[in-house]
């Protein structure tokens, strides 16, 4: 078994890491890789009490509150909220849970956040919460006007302060190529996505005014066995604008759809992208919901976006609930653009830049449509 490790170690450098590896950062470590204006908030959820680690550059200051006995219901609570725009059981939760997660100190200064989330947390995009109590003569209609955190500051999110110190030193490789997928078009019950397609053609006509070389699969095109005979240690961007299904019981069932045909299902199972050899600087899910899976004491959540990671993937965005077709494709427009812009961006300055694009559009201010994508990663 030791034998094994060290072949694996050797072999498959970040499956060993994430998997097998003992070594963990200090915080001296962290510290060194913080800005004046970054800070790392990591959250350790217990029985009666949770505890929150604020790190930036120059101090390390933690809280224990008592956790409140409704905590998981208030999360689950939130998010339906959001699901169903809900003004004022939205507002109301929203500045509650801010009040009850957001440290108070330390962070005045501090404009991009690095989350280390646990439990229940991980299903909850912070950026959504409001730094204000909203007034009772509110009428209750406008999204746009609310006091959401974005607004103040970027949101990124790691599943351990380990994990992202590795990946915060690994470059950008800009000359790597960009792979855009989308089938757009589903047999048997699965809706279409026709706003895949624009979605696709848009992304990969900013990518080639930045002179990146792109590989578009798109419709009939956009089959499993293409994509895996692609050399995909080829492509530094890697994005997926499909359905995507997470079963949280058996969590290497959940999947990506793809296109079929005599050799592949279309189905691509986590299973098998444990198997695929990556080097991606970024992989984007533009698909429903793959930012969940099962929930283990520990380890956090299994399920595609933990797949992704064992593959190669450095930094992902997921979703966390059911999304818009329409607003899914404004968003990612939005945040290759900003991204492409200016490569010393941060995937999470460039989201953020994307979401407020979202929240100042009268269509799509709602949190529903903007805060369901999250960036793993920096």
């Amino acid at each position: 078994y030791e034998a094994f490790q060290k072949n694996l170690e050797k072999q498959y450098q970040a499956y060993y890491d994430l998997k097998y590896s003992s070594a963990t950062v200090s915080l001296p470590q962290i510290q060194n890789q913080l800005d004046e204006k970054t800070a790392m908030l990591s959250y350790v959820i217990g029985e009666q009490h949770f505890y929150i680690f604020t790190i930036t550059k120059n101090s390390i200051f933690l809280e224990s509150r008592v956790k409140n006995r409704d905590f998981e219901d208030n999360i689950t609570f939130l998010i339906n909220a959001i699901r169903f725009s809900s003004y004022k059981p939205f507002s109301k939760m929203a500045y509650q849970l801010y009040q009850e997660l957001f440290p108070t100190k330390n962070l005045a200064q501090i404009k991009n956040l690095v989350i280390i989330q646990d439990g229940k947390l991980s299903v909850l995009p912070m950026e959504v919460l409001l730094s204000k109590r909203i007034s009772k003569k509110d009428d209750g209609k406008d999204f746009s006007k609310l006091p959401y955190l974005i607004l103040e500051k970027s949101f990124g999110y790691a599943y351990s302060a380990t994990l992202w110190y590795q990946n915060i030193g690994r470059n950008k490789q800009s000359e790597q190529g960009v792979a855009l997928i989308a089938p757009v078009n589903f047999t048997g019950n699965i809706s279409q996505l026709p706003a895949t397609e624009q979605e696709v053609s848009e992304i990969a006509m900013i990518c080639r005014q930045r002179k990146f070389k792109v590989n578009t699969l798109l419709k009939e095109d956009a089959q499993e066995a293409m994509l895996k005979k692609l050399n995909l240690k080829d492509f530094s961007v890697l994005h997926f604008a499909t359905h995507g299904l997470v079963d949280e019981e058996n969590p290497e069932l959940s999947q990506v759809f793809l296109g079929a045909n005599e050799q592949e299902d279309g189905n691509l199972f986590a299973g098998e992208i444990f198997n695929l050899r990556l080097n991606a600087d970024l992989v984007t899910l533009s698909a429903c919901e793959v930012g969940l899976g099962k929930l283990t004491k520990g380890e956090g959540l299994i399920g595609l976006s933990r797949a992704f990671l064992y593959a190669g993937a450095k930094n992902l965005v997921v979703s966390l609930w059911k999304v818009s077709d329409e607003s899914t494709a404004r968003l990612m427009i939005y945040f290759y653009a900003n991204q492409f812009e200016n490569l010393n961006k941060t995937y999470a300055q460039a989201m953020r830049e994307a979401k407020l694009s979202l929240l100042k559009d009268a269509n799509y201010a709602k949190p529903y449509y903007w805060a369901a994508f999250v960036v793993l990663g920096k």
